[in-house]
């Protein structure tokens, strides 16, 4: 196993811990983001694994193009969901989310992204 499903696991748990926790709404609507998120991850993860695998089809074609395209759909999801996280103390305390569905939307955006960039992983760990 390697580090990435280990590192993107955890910070999946920990945005959702802390969506979960934000004060403000009931059960009811907690649940109702959090399964809307859930879909949207999965939608991201099979999406990008798809776009990925018809990627590797053409590298022989474009092999640098479809390489950097690949590495930049792990990466660049990683990367803002990285940041996001590591911002999430100051963006809860910011004027700028407001009530506590959109705190929450910010923190289970995380694991939306991570789930695309573990898309692209299991494409390219496939088809290596």
């Amino acid at each position: 196993m390697t580090w990435r499903p280990v590192a993107f696991g955890t910070a999946s748990v920990v945005a959702v811990v802390w969506a979960m926790s934000v004060p403000g709404l009931d059960a009811g609507q907690r649940l109702a983001m959090l399964g809307c998120a859930a879909a949207l991850a999965l939608a991201l993860f099979v999406y990008t694994r798809w776009i990925v695998a018809m990627d590797e089809r053409f590298r022989d074609v474009h092999p640098r193009k479809i390489a950097m395209t690949s590495q930049l759909t792990l990466a660049l999801p990683s990367t803002v969901a990285a940041l996001l996280l590591l911002l999430a103390p100051w963006a809860l305390r910011s004027s700028w989310l407001v009530s506590p569905a959109e705190r929450v939307a910010y923190l289970l955006g995380i694991p939306c992204l991570l789930a695309s960039a573990a898309g692209a992983a299991r494409s390219m760990r496939r088809d290596a």
